[in-house]
């Protein structure tokens, strides 16, 4: 399967700030690729070099095979994006937005524009002008531009903001659903890391301008710390118990049991047994999984970074 995106190097610089610092990234046809930083990560400034709005410093970025360059039209032709804002014309109203957007890329606006009003929810709201628009309603019009022309790429900076449950679910479905059916190719950049971890089926970890880490989702299950929670009246008493039993278990900082065995976690109930019959019943048994922010935070702080 062919990259859709594909960085070398890529290095961005402002005087003696370096924003990205030689980031190499590959995106496969169909797949999600959620890119993970914190804020000034370097994560908006490479999705601009990306569509070329901003030039390299050095390095090079390439999107279905053709070189991102200020001359090479045919590039946008398959990419549809969304930066930071979701630009709109205030004084027109959504189907109008979506009318003249279609102009841009040529394309029929009777057909293109009713899917995407419909894609995105917004059929109430297609005669109401773009500056009377909810936040939440002015990032689906956002999408909706992004989603006209049916682009091949889609490179999408904080796609979520401004939405409601509901809605993050909706936008969920609906990426979901083109990469899956359609084959499409999703950037997606964003600080809702729960949202992420239901999305993404690749992720990137970028901290002070460099990707620190990249993974396959079934690559960062086997890489989440699992591990099972014990409360008993007598702490210190059941941690020999368990211990003269073979499990690797320590007390940890808020006074539980804790144990990362995989045997563990998988049959919680025979330590449970153990313990009953030691006549120190467990108060509490708890596996505890890590998820996608406290995996991020662990790995950018074994990076240097500043857990916030």
């Amino acid at each position: 399967m062919r990259d859709m995106i594909y960085t070398h190097n890529l290095t961005k610089s402002y005087q003696d700030f370096q924003a990205v610092d030689h980031v190499s990234l590959r995106v496969k046809k169909g797949e999600i690729y959620g890119f993970l930083g914190l804020n000034g990560a370097g994560k908006t400034t490479t999705i601009r070099m990306l569509l070329g709005m901003i030039q390299s410093t050095s390095g090079s970025c390439f999107i279905n095979g053709q070189r991102v360059s200020a001359g090479n039209y045919h590039t946008w032709k398959q990419v549809g994006y969304m930066v930071e804002t979701p630009y709109s014309y205030p004084e027109l109203t959504v189907r109008e937005n979506l009318e003249l957007t279609c102009r841009l890329h040529r394309v029929q606006a009777n057909s293109a524009v009713g899917r995407v009003i419909e894609q995105l929810k917004l059929t109430k709201y297609e005669h109401r002008k773009a500056k009377h628009l909810s936040m939440g309603n002015a990032q689906r019009l956002g999408i909706a531009r992004a989603l006209l022309h049916e682009p091949q790429v889609l490179l999408l900076d904080e796609p979520t903001n401004g939405l409601d449950p509901a809605g993050i679910v909706e936008i969920r479905e609906l990426l979901q659903e083109l990469a899956s059916t359609k084959g499409t190719t999703i950037f997606i950049s964003s600080h809702i890391l729960g949202e992420i971890s239901k999305i993404a089926t690749k992720i990137g970890i970028i901290h002070n301008g460099s990707l620190i880490q990249e993974l396959r989702k079934e690559e960062l299950e086997k890489q989440r710390i699992v591990k099972l929670l014990i409360n008993t009246r007598n702490i210190k008493e059941s941690l020999k118990i368990l211990s003269n039993k073979g499990y690797a278990v320590s007390e940890n900082e808020i006074g539980l049991l804790e144990i990362q065995s995989n045997e563990a976690v998988t049959y919680p109930e025979e330590l449970a047994r153990i313990l009953v019959r030691a006549d120190h019943p467990p108060t509490m048994l708890y596996v505890d999984e890590e998820d996608l922010e406290s995996y991020f935070l662990r790995i950018i702080g074994r990076k240097g970074g500043r857990v916030l």
